[in-house]
């Protein structure tokens, strides 16, 4: 998904109304966004912040539910079922004993969701790749369903929850949940345009490494930990490999993207991955792991990017065609800045949702 971020004329009057652990909305449309505080730690905002357990914001929500006070409400939705233990577990180990009020953060989604009468999309940005059976109906009540781990077969979503293995073919024929799965949309981290540096890649920019890369590689994340000992093995090859020692700073990170041709960035907890776009917006080409999930943003092979097999000697094939073609390469860094600007930003996400709703 990608499009023109909405200029304010176009969202002028427009009131949406966020809820759940995130808030991309009300950090990008803030003139145009109230937000229910629902996540483990408190948000350092204004006036505008409701949480929902506070009387005020029990009121506002009151008044919302009745009648059409926004144009759209965005729920993101837990992970977990209010009733699992993993979840009551998880809110007292963050907080303490203090946590008790978080406990209760699903309460304005399911209120909002069960009752409103204003338009209402789910926009999932989680790292897990399936459709928790509580969240199902959500699915059925919102206008769309985006997601962010959506494979090509959305049946597969549904493993563990509507079936205790992959959905039976008795269960594939409902059509319940036939709607719900016809209103997923897939959709991509965006980064903060702010990240995006236009000289980056340019003619004469310095560039000192062959592939960078930084970051978890331990075995909670496959693919990178099997990666690894052959992205070190192409130093082997005359290959400039920079994987520094130990946590870099955000700074530190984002010039080695700048001082590198390519960046390595395999798949983690889930596919999408920051890392794809924030070596464009700092003229570097990421190699990604072949996708396991649809694509919403421009990521090309070729273009803008380099898929590899996952495979052994996968890796390596991919990094040593791609800098053996040294005008190309240098073609998509001078472009990469541009492309991350024009079709992975932040902004240019949202206002595609708002744009697939009509609003703007």
């Amino acid at each position: 998904m990608t499009a023109d971020p909405a200029p304010p004329d176009e969202l002028s009057g427009l009131r949406i109304l966020e809820l759940g652990s995130h808030h991309v909305f009300r950090a990008t449309f803030p003139q145009n966004t109230d937000i229910f505080l629902a996540a483990l730690r408190p948000m350092p905002d204004g006036d505008r912040q409701l949480t929902p357990w506070s009387w005020r914001g029990f009121r506002h929500l009151l008044r919302a539910l009745g009648g059409r006070s926004y144009d759209l409400v965005v729920v993101h939705p837990i992970l977990y079922a209010p009733w699992d233990p993993r979840y009551v577990l998880r809110c007292l180990g963050k907080l303490g004993p203090g946590s008790i009020p978080y406990l209760l953060k699903w309460y304005p989604i399911f209120l909002t969701a069960l009752f409103t009468k204003c338009r209402l999309v789910v926009v999932d940005f989680e790292d897990a790749c399936v459709l928790p059976r509580h969240n199902l109906w959500l699915a059925r009540r919102a206008e769309a369903y985006y997601k962010r781990e959506l494979p090509d077969d959305p049946w597969r979503l549904l493993i563990g929850q509507t079936h205790p293995r992959l959905p039976t073919l008795r269960v594939r024929r409902r059509r319940r949940l036939h709607r719900a799965l016809d209103k997923l949309r897939p959709i991509g981290l965006g980064i903060p345009p702010a990240i995006i540096d236009p000289t980056a890649g340019a003619a004469g920019a310095e560039k000192v490494h062959d592939i960078y890369f930084a970051g978890d590689a331990s075995a909670v994340r496959w693919n990178r930990h099997k990666g690894l000992p052959e992205l070190l093995a192409l130093r082997q090859r005359g290959i400039d490999v920079h994987v520094p020692d130990g946590r870099q700073s955000r700074a530190e990170y984002y010039e080695a993207c700048r001082k590198s041709w390519l960046v390595w960035s395999p798949e983690g907890l889930g596919w999408d991955c920051f890392r794809h776009y924030e070596a464009l917006a700092l003229g570097a080409i990421p190699v990604i792991s072949r996708p396991t999930i649809r694509l919403a943003g421009r990521l090309e092979h070729g273009r803008n990017c380099f898929f590899y097999d996952p495979e052994p000697g996968g890796l390596t094939a991919a990094v040593e065609a791609a800098l053996a073609d040294r005008p190309r390469l240098t073609a998509m860094c001078r472009a990469a800045p541009a492309d991350a600007a024009e079709h992975h930003t932040l902004p240019r996400r949202l206002t595609g949702i708002l744009r697939d709703c009509g609003l703007v």
